[in-house]
């Protein structure tokens, strides 16, 4: 009588659990590669969401910046630094992202 192999939980398509009887349990260290990378999927997600924000702050203080006499110009002043500031920690942060995650 031949063996069944043992049973084991991977998660489904639609992200119900499922039992996978074609392989065999990882290893300690195939489990531990695995963790890491959905670590690292995780960590590149929320990345680009944070350059999104980033994005949304430079487009409202540019807004800000040539928004005239509606805002007083000390104010125009300080949105108009602030975009460019965050646009240049943007692009750095892109670079890092880039050149890091090698998207």
């Amino acid at each position: 009588m031949m063996a069944k192999p043992p049973l084991s939980i991977v998660p489904g398509s639609d992200g119900a659990e499922m039992y996978n009887l074609s392989k065999a349990p990882e290893t300690v260290a195939q489990r531990v590669q695995r963790l890491q990378a959905e670590a690292h999927m995780l960590a590149l997600e929320e990345v680009q969401q944070f350059e999104v924000c980033l994005k949304a702050a430079i487009a409202k203080a540019q807004e800000i910046a040539k928004g005239g006499d509606a805002y007083p110009a000390g104010i125009r002043d300080v949105a108009d630094r602030i975009a460019d500031e965050l646009d240049n920690r943007s692009q750095t942060l892109h670079a890092l992202v880039e050149r890091t995650f090698k998207t």
